[in-house]
């Protein structure tokens, strides 16, 4: 149990650090925020879509692999 709790915490805190390393600021602020003037950010968009299909497909691959992997272990024994 306490093994899977452990697995748990990592995964929500790279989840919660993810999606505050990849949120733009808004279309209304400038410098993050902070000392808001009402111009808009200049900041570009970040393309994060490009590289998620190919991480996708590594995902996909490897639950592949791993459950033959497995199923072929199950049914030799």
């Amino acid at each position: 149990m306490k093994n899977n709790l452990v697995k748990f915490y990592i995964t929500a805190f790279f989840f919660v650090c993810t999606l505050a390393t990849f949120a733009q600021p808004g279309s209304g602020s400038d410098n993050g925020g902070i000392d808001d003037s009402g111009t808009s950010d200049t900041t570009p968009a970040a393309p994060i879509d490009d590289s998620v299909w190919i991480l996708l497909a590594i995902g996909l691959v490897f639950a592949f692999l791993r459950f033959r992997a497995v199923y072929k272990q199950v049914s030799n024994s």
